[in-house]
């Protein structure tokens, strides 16, 4: 449930934390946007951990335009310099990791850093990929693709707000 899943805490505990323990066990939930454990911490107490997880996903679909697209640029690219430099949450470590974004060949890595580059310059944002169970090369097909051939990324529920 925390950002440390190797000692969760209890709903009870959860409820109970100071809203900057609660910042500071799951502030890293939505990547360097804090700010989303900070509101989803004022709703407490929660009733069910599902219950917590919603919370965390209606902070984010009622927040504006310009938050939301905060939190996707906070982001960080896949194989980027934060992994390069050990500057991502351990969640986003462990998922590069596990997907091999961490034994990229020299070529692969030249690849992931130009079209992170080409992605970010054309629509202002990181180029996000759920990797939770991919492979690198499962992540850089499709990389490519969308890289070259979309015209504007998919923004779910990016309302004028």
């Amino acid at each position: 449930m925390p950002a440390s899943t190797s000692n969760p805490l209890s709903l009870v505990s959860v409820n109970a934390l100071s809203a900057e323990a609660f910042v500071r066990a799951f502030g890293d939930v939505a990547d360097y946007s804090p700010w989303v454990a900070e509101l989803a911490g004022t709703r407490r107490p929660f009733t069910t951990t599902d219950k917590m997880v919603a919370v965390f996903s209606e902070v984010v679909t009622e927040a504006s335009k310009g938050k939301k697209l905060k939190l996707l640029r906070a982001r960080p690219d896949l194989a980027g310099r934060a992994a390069a430099t050990g500057n991502l949450t351990e969640d986003s470590t462990r998922e590069q990791s596990n997907a091999g974004l961490d034994q990229l060949t020299r070529a692969q890595l030249e690849q992931f850093t130009t079209l992170n580059t080409t992605y970010r310059d054309r629509f202002g944002l990181p180029f996000i990929f759920a990797v939770k169970g991919a492979g690198k090369l499962d992540i850089l097909a499709p990389a490519r693709s969308a890289w070259t051939t979309i015209q504007t990324p998919r923004l779910l529920s990016l309302s004028n707000r």
